[in-house]
Parts: structure tokens; C-alpha cells; sequence
């Protein structure tokens, strides 16, 4: 009688095999691809002054920092748009009471 080893797997394997590597770039350049996408059109967004807009990737994202960055730098664009519209505002209303002296 011969011995069967069909389907012994190794327990560590040394090496990721062609099959299981092939797949694991496809998923990566979807996920790059992706990322990328999001954070173009959340640049073009804020770019036409929505700064209410996000790159919406998660942590398990390649370019999650990337876009965390981004969104950070949105959120002080946003704070410095609503500080100067403000200022504006005063600048308007001690203008007109100087006018009305």
C-alpha cells in the first residue's frame, strides 16, 4: 500500500504563493485607486469652496493618512473661512456705525 500525503499544507510556509500574492496586489491597487479617486474629488470639491467636503477612507486604507491629513487641513480651511467671514461682518457694522457719527 502506498502512503497518501495528498493535501498536507505546511504549517508555516515559507513563501506567500503566486496565487495568493497576484491577489493581494489586485486588492492593493484597487484600494490605491480608490483612495486616490476619493481624495481627487475631495480636492476638487473644496476647491469650488465646499469646505464641508471629507476624503471619506477608512484606517484600512493604503492612503488613510493621506486623506486624514487632507481632512485636517480642510477642517482649518473651513475654521479660517468662517474667522474671516466674521471679521468681515465686524469690519461692515464699525464701518456703518462710523458713517452714521
Amino acid at each position: 500500500m502506498r502512503s497518501h500525503h495528498l493535501c498536507r499544507f505546511p504549517t508555516r510556509p515559507h513563501r506567500a504563493s503566486p496565487l495568493f500574492s497576484f491577489a493581494g496586489f489586485i486588492s492593493l491597487h484597487i484600494s490605491w485607486e480608490e483612495g486616490i479617486h476619493a481624495i481627487q474629488q475631495t480636492q476638487v470639491r473644496v476647491a469650488n469652496g465646499d469646505y464641508q467636503a471629507r476624503a471619506p477612507l477608512a484606517e484600512e486604507n493604503v492612503l488613510w493618512q493621506v486623506a486624514f491629513s487632507l481632512n485636517t487641513m480642510i477642517l482649518r480651511l473651513e475654521r479660517a473661512a468662517g474667522a474671516e467671514q466674521r471679521t468681515q461682518a465686524e469690519v461692515e457694522r464699525l464701518v456703518q456705525e462710523i458713517q452714521r457719527v
